[in-house]
């Protein structure tokens, strides 16, 4: 096990012993924070790979407006396992690549594919009732 991870595990560990003492008023034994140090250590050295990879073919990778006579929307969102809560957004740009409109929303899920499916919906219903509202807008400036 290198000295890094296993550094960092009880640093860590130990910090949070410590916090739960004060804050809660919970004890964790020797023998708890020993093996909470000992998994933690292991699970960090296990997430890096063991060789170091070199990227040698640089892609730049950026936004583009869409083509003429289109908007584009772009969307994002996480989910927090811990708390079964999750967020998205996104963002609607013309084909000048102008701002239009813009979701933001969090709400209960159960997984990550639950904040998948919702994030979808919640964007595509936000979405058309913007729609819908700015054909409503354009009605009404057209009887004026």
């Amino acid at each position: 096990m290198q000295w890094r991870y296993l550094f960092l595990a009880v640093v860590w560990c130990l910090w949070r012993a410590r916090n739960m003492f004060i804050m809660e008023g919970k004890e964790e034994s020797m023998r708890e924070i020993i093996f909470s140090v000992k998994k933690l250590a292991l699970d960090l050295e296990n997430s890096f790979p063991a060789t170091t990879i070199v990227a040698t073919n640089k892609t730049g990778i950026s936004w583009r407006k869409p083509e003429k006579g289109w908007w584009k929307l772009n969307t994002d969102g996480s989910f927090v396992a811990s708390t079964n809560w999750a967020a998205a957004g996104g963002l609607l740009r013309d084909e000048h690549g102008k701002w239009v409109w813009d979701l933001v929303g969090t709400w209960p899920a159960y997984n990550d594919r639950g904040r998948q499916i919702l994030s979808d919906s919640i964007g595509e219903s936000q979405l058309r009732k913007f729609v819908q509202d700015a054909r409503e807008e354009e009605k009404v400036r057209r009887m004026r």
